[in-house]
């Protein structure tokens, strides 16, 4: 016959079958209950009197006499459903939050792993993103400021650019190297003129004079164009009859020219040549390129990099640099220029190198391409010509 007794958690009368579990539901607020072990029904077993069990042995009999179970009776325990499975959703969440925060970090883990390499990749030198990163660049000596140019034939394009020359008024003079297309910007990279000097003339070297005139060095002549217009002007003679191999403009209106086997000659503003230095280290190199600075001391780059100083007058100063790929140490060097603070650039196959005015290396400037050719305008912008083919204006961030 069913028992009923109340329900501890809502009160309401609970049906007992006698062959009900020891945890049965309510039927109205569907809590689990504990039926007391007073109202459970007992196996068969549990009426019995217990037995007495003896064991024997060599020494006499032991009897081991079975323990009595003892109930007493005690208040219904009642556990809620709801809490519970609040409590075993509350374990869940925080065991699957744990395996959340390390999915996680196992996921940046694997996205720096594989997104590093890649950004690297994209900004380096060479890299799709290398100006970019040359544009912004916190640790860098040098960012770049602008570029212009884009491979061509035509007005405002390029061709293998290498000549580059600025002149007082802020023109800027661009030459290719074989096609003979010599072309004029502003410092904004807007397009002004082009004049021709005739296809493979293999322009080595150019430099602008303070009455805007530019000077040219191909096959072995120095040649002056008037930079208004492009007008051929003259031709400089070298009073032996030697090959010129690079042109600088002085900060008094003159020129520095170098021929073979490392002669200098000093013009001054009229073209007259003032006076002629024969071999000027002693070593008979051929100068790659030559600079000068404000005070007219003159900078050569020669071939086998080496940098030789020279005073306004043609004495020696000193002498540095070398070959190897240590840094400081030049290979395949281009050209050379001398800022405002007679550090000195060389460009070569690594970049641009700086150096003290002393000689010593102080910094390397990232290029796209090889930079064949340096010139800084009066404010102290670095302006190079590569062969991306690229007009990259630089601006000196480290003093």
């Amino acid at each position: 016959m069913p028992q009923t007794f109340q329900c501890p958690n809502c009160g309401a009368p609970v049906d007992l079958d006698a062959s009900a579990d020891p945890v049965i539901p309510c039927p109205y607020c569907q809590s689990a209950i504990i039926v007391p072990e007073t109202l459970r029904a007992r196996p068969p077993e549990a009426n019995r009197e217990p037995r007495s069990a003896s064991t024997h042995g060599s020494s006499g009999a032991v009897s081991v006499q079975t323990p009595r179970t003892m109930t007493n009776q005690s208040s219904p325990v009642v556990i809620d459903g709801r809490k519970a499975v609040k409590a075993a959703a509350g374990v869940t969440a925080a065991t699957a939050g744990g395996i959340s925060c390390v999915s996680l970090i196992v996921l940046v883990v694997f996205l720096g792993a594989a997104i590093i390499p890649i950004l690297f990749a994209l900004f380096s030198p060479g890299g799709p993103l290398e100006m970019l990163g040359a544009r912004v660049n916190p640790l860098a000596f040098a960012r770049v400021e602008f570029s212009f140019g884009e491979e061509g034939s035509g007005a405002g394009l390029f061709d293998d650019p290498r000549g580059i020359s600025i002149d007082p008024a802020g023109n800027l003079f661009i030459a290719n190297y074989s096609d003979g297309r010599v072309q004029k910007f502003d410092l904004s990279g807007n397009y002004y003129l082009l004049w021709n000097i005739g296809a493979e003339q293999y322009v080595k070297s150019m430099a602008a004079d303070q009455a805007g005139n530019v000077f040219m060095v191909y096959r072995g002549g120095l040649w002056k164009y008037r930079g208004a217009d492009g007008q051929l002007m003259a031709q400089i003679q070298h009073p032996d009859d030697e090959w010129f191999e690079a042109v600088a403009a002085t900060a008094d209106g003159g020129l520095v020219a170098a021929v073979t086997t490392e002669d200098v000659l000093r013009y001054d503003a009229g073209g007259q040549l003032v006076w002629s230095l024969a071999n000027s280290s002693g070593d008979a190199e051929v100068v790659e390129d030559l600079a000068v600075d404000g005070v007219g001391n003159i900078y050569l780059l020669t071939r086998s990099e080496s940098i030789i100083i020279l005073s306004p007058e043609g004495s020696l100063l000193s002498r540095f640099g070398g070959s190897g790929d240590e840094p400081g140490q030049l290979r395949a060097v281009g050209a050379i220029a001398v800022d405002g603070q007679s550090r000195i650039y060389v460009s070569d196959i690594k970049g641009i190198q700086v150096y003290q005015p002393d000689g010593r290396y102080l910094d390397l400037i990232d290029v796209p391409g090889y930079a064949f050719g340096l010139e800084f305008d009066s404010q102290g912008g670095l302006w190079v010509v590569s062969n991306e083919p690229a007009v990259i204006k630089y601006r000196i961030v480290k003093d």
